[in-house]
């Protein structure tokens, strides 16, 4: 299969031996300029000392029609990684992955809705949800950005627009909006 926009983004997970040696195994079945290793680059849809592989990509089906292409990602962990306690907890990390569906499907996730699913990680984390809250939108390196805009609040992936941004699909206005957003913090 022909694979675009193929980019392997280590974050504490694989050594520098073994990086080089999944670029000599890439080199030998897809052209240099197809695929970039980012290492130890911030994952900004996850928190704290999460350590994974991240490969994502463009499969065309099709030469000739663009739209039925796939956009892939498959993210490798280490069995070491832990996630149950504070911003680490399980039902945090699932806010984020709902508030990336949102903003996949729908530009972004409703203030009620939010509200909601912090409301779900409090009970079942037993951690406030200003806590939680900060955890999302607050601290460095937060995964979610809330933005206020048009006379209502609704919570984004900063994650989703950044790669957005990269195909040219973001209108300027509103990531202008969540990058002043991101940076109020």
């Amino acid at each position: 299969m022909k694979v675009d926009f193929l980019n392997i983004e280590n974050q504490s997970c694989l050594s520098l031996e073994q990086i080089d040696e999944m670029k000599k195994i890439l080199s030998e079945s897809i052209s240099e300029n197809s695929f970039e290793l980012l290492e130890d680059k911030p994952n900004t849809a996850s928190m704290g000392n999460f350590k994974t592989v991240k490969i994502t990509g463009i499969l065309p089906f099709s030469e000739y029609i663009s739209r039925n292409a796939k956009q892939f990602e498959i993210q490798i962990i280490s069995a070491e990684n832990k996630n149950e306690k504070g911003k680490m907890h399980h039902s945090i990390f699932d806010i984020v992955k709902r508030v990336v569906a949102r903003t996949r499907l729908d530009g972004g996730c409703p203030e009620s809705i939010f509200s909601e699913f912090v409301k779900d990680a409090n009970r079942e984390s037993g951690i406030g949800e200003k806590k939680i809250i900060s955890y999302l939108t607050k601290e460095e390196n937060a995964p979610i950005v809330e933005v206020k805009k048009g006379g209502k609040t609704f919570y984004v992936s900063y994650a989703v627009y950044s790669r957005w941004n990269k195909f040219g699909w973001v209108d300027n206005d509103l990531l202008s909006e969540i990058k002043r957003s991101k940076i109020k913090k």
